[in-house]
């Protein structure tokens, strides 16, 4: 889980002043839900590309990959850890003034015949109430990963989980959060 949560932290560590990762345990001890929120101000800049110009795209391949200061290196990790970690992803993001929700369910998109279809996930715009709803700022995105596979993952406990998600936080985001970032998880930074 841990590799997974770095994939999603990666791409706004240099760029968002907060992040906030919640993770709720069920009764059972598995984890149900991973919400990373960001405070970015552009969002996902790229979400009105086509093909495999779009970070949602399955074939995206973003720019940058040669820069040696980018921690997102390629452009695919984000949707990796997604379907490493579950069947449903979901993205609410605020794009030059507009509100957008991005959905990727792996098994309908499995399923789907047509495979340039299947690359790409279900997108619309939606309106500010949903956006402030499922979002904690006025401005960036929240990743949801949920339906979450249960051979990922060790029975726990919400401090279980909130220790190592801290943990994994600290060792690869020290020098952002020395530098002012502010990273918390469950409301804890």
């Amino acid at each position: 889980m841990s590799t997974i949560l770095k994939e999603y932290i990666d791409n706004v560590a240099k760029i968002a002043k907060h992040i906030d990762v919640t993770a709720s345990v069920s009764p059972s001890g598995m984890i149900e839900c991973i919400t990373i929120s960001d405070d970015y101000e552009h969002g996902f800049v790229n979400i009105y590309e086509h093909g495999d110009k779009n970070p949602f795209n399955f074939d995206h391949m973003r720019p940058g990959q040669d820069d040696d200061d980018e921690l997102s290196e390629f452009g695919i990790g984000m949707k990796a850890a997604a379907v490493a970690a579950g069947n449903l992803f979901m993205v609410y993001t605020k794009v030059s003034g507009a509100f957008h929700w991005v959905v990727c369910n792996f098994e309908e998109m499995e399923r789907e015949p047509d495979v340039n279809k299947s690359y790409n996930p279900k997108h619309k715009i939606i309106d500010v109430e949903e956006y402030r709803a499922n979002h904690p700022s006025s401005n960036g995105s929240t990743i949801v990963l949920s339906e979450l596979h249960p051979s990922l993952q060790e029975i726990t406990s919400q401090s279980q989980i909130q220790e190592k998600f801290s943990e994994t936080i600290s060792d690869a985001y020290s020098n952002y959060i020395q530098n002012g970032l502010i990273i918390r998880v469950n409301g804890v930074a």
